[in-house]
């Protein structure tokens, strides 16, 4: 008699998994040697059986059986062969025909009428044994979850170690830039996987290039800020954050708002930055002959008198800078003062944001255990008890993990974040005006929203929120102008 050796590792039984591809090798060989029985091939599967047609060799191992090519199988258990009733059936009604004439185990073989009876019955408690494992396994990743661990393998970006996430030092500056680039509205999911590609990111275990659709899961997946998403619902991790839940919204309001990034196939310095002073709509750009770039109102509201009217690249730097000439006029005690008050109204703003936070928290707490009691008491049916309850711990999550973000900032890294943007603003004039087209680029995402041109000129601009401080400021030259200080509520006057 002919035999196929059919081994299968499961990938519902990841991380618990009860035989692996070697230890069934190992048992099927001893079975087929000790009693010299005549393999003709051996064959090996990596497919949950849960569900019919799930396995293309399994179900080819049966269609061979039925052209007489073998007349046994031999397996490490009886589970390895079916686990759902429609494969069961094929199985016993090949032994029925008489075209498979043994089934064999390292603990029973299957060779009569009656055993045809006994396996069914075994092959059935093999098929609840799956559905029992995967309420277990779901249960178990719900318990994980409500306890802030993170419940399969890491995404990437984060490594598994001791039952938890952490950063991975390999991926880790990656992800942070992905939100970075993202975040500003001038890249496209294209542009920032060919940039983190070329930098040398690649996928954890086949060291592939990442592909598009890699960057859109992290871009969307709230791990990255230190939360969990299950069945819907957020919950609060306990795993080190990568980026802020500020960036992360930042990102997806881009995702999913108006303000798109559009694919485009050159980089061209200023677009983004400048817009037309008669329509407020945004300066596109184009590149002629291959080499002369142009920038012109899009003209999406019509009639604009600016449409037809370009501007060369060279005319931009030339012109550009002046956006940031005001700036060479403030004085170093200035820029001081101005420093250290922010810094010292952080610290102390920061104190009364934790408990308006953690006063926040109680309510919730409070709130739910209202309803909860309520829920038993039957005065609210499940569905409306389910709906508030999900508002209420989503609320809770954002809270804890703000009330964890203003725990853990670092007051040396805002001095040294405060100390750099005030060094910027002394030199960033001649910085632009002799640096390189990286050194620009980093300067405008740095300080400039846009700046409004009409005929070739300058018209007005607007700063990112702490150069507006200092723009406002230098054209005071008052110091509470600049930096407004805020009341006994946190409101800032001025």
């Amino acid at each position: 008699m002919k035999y196929f050796v059919y081994n299968r590792k499961s990938t519902d039984e990841s991380g618990n998994q009860i035989l692996s591809l070697e230890t069934q090798r190992a048992i099927t060989d001893h079975i087929a040697q000790q009693s010299s029985l005549e393999v003709i091939e051996t064959i090996q599967e990596a497919r949950s059986a849960k569900i019919a047609g799930n396995r293309p060799l399994f179900t080819s191992m049966l269609v061979r059986v039925r052209d007489g090519e073998a007349e046994g199988i031999i397996v490490a258990h009886l589970d390895r062969l079916a686990r759902n009733e429609r494969e069961l059936a094929d199985i016993v009604e090949l032994m029925q025909s008489k075209a498979l004439k043994e089934v064999r185990t390292k603990d029973k073989i299957y060779d009569s009428v009656d055993d045809i009876y006994y396996m069914g019955i075994d092959l059935i408690g093999a098929a609840q044994f799956s559905r029992k494992l995967a309420v277990r396994v779901k249960e178990g990743m719900q318990t994980k979850v409500r306890r802030g661990e993170f419940p399969t393998r890491a995404p990437i970006g984060y490594i598994n170690r001791d039952a938890k996430i952490y950063p991975d030092p390999n991926n880790l500056n990656y992800i942070k830039l992905a939100f970075s680039l993202y975040a500003d509205g001038t890249h496209s999911l294209k542009s920032i996987t060919y940039i983190l590609n070329d930098r040398g990111m690649r996928t954890r275990y086949s060291r592939q290039e990442i592909q598009k659709s890699v960057i859109h899961g992290i871009l969307s997946n709230p791990v990255y800020y230190g939360a969990i998403r299950s069945g819907g619902t957020l919950y609060k991790g306990i795993h080190e954050p990568i980026i802020s839940k500020a960036l992360f919204d930042q990102v997806q309001e881009v995702m999913h708002g108006h303000n798109n990034p559009k694919k485009e196939k050159h980089d061209y310095l200023y677009r983004g930055y400048l817009k037309c002073g008669v329509c407020g709509c945004s300066l596109t750009a184009t590149l002629k002959k291959q080499k002369h770039i142009y920038y012109y109102c899009t003209n999406a509201k019509g009639g604009c008198t600016q449409h037809n009217k370009y501007l060369t690249q060279a005319q931009v730097t030339e012109k550009i800078p002046e956006v940031f000439k005001p700036f060479s006029a403030l004085e170093a005690d200035f820029a001081q003062l101005a420093y250290e008050t922010y810094v010292n109204d952080l610290k102390n703003g920061s104190v009364s944001a934790q408990d308006q936070a953690e006063v926040a928290l109680k309510e919730i707490d409070t709130k739910l255990g209202r309803l909860l009691d309520l829920y038993i008491s039957g005065s609210v049916d499940e569905s409306l008890y389910n709906e508030k309850r999900k508002k209420l711990s989503e609320e809770r999550v954002k809270l804890s993990l703000q009330l964890t973000s203003q725990k853990t900032v670092d007051p040396t890294l805002t001095l040294e974040q405060m100390e750099r943007l005030k060094k910027s603003a002394l030199s960033i004039y001649t910085m632009f005006c002799e640096g390189d087209d990286l050194v620009k680029a980093d300067l405008l995402r740095s300080a400039l929203w846009n700046a409004h041109w009409v005929n070739g000129n300058i018209t007005s601009q607007q700063y990112k929120p702490l150069w507006q401080i200092l723009e406002k400021g230098l054209k005071s030259t008052d110091f509470k102008t600049m930096y407004p200080l805020p009341d006994s509520n946190r409101r800032f006057t001025g």
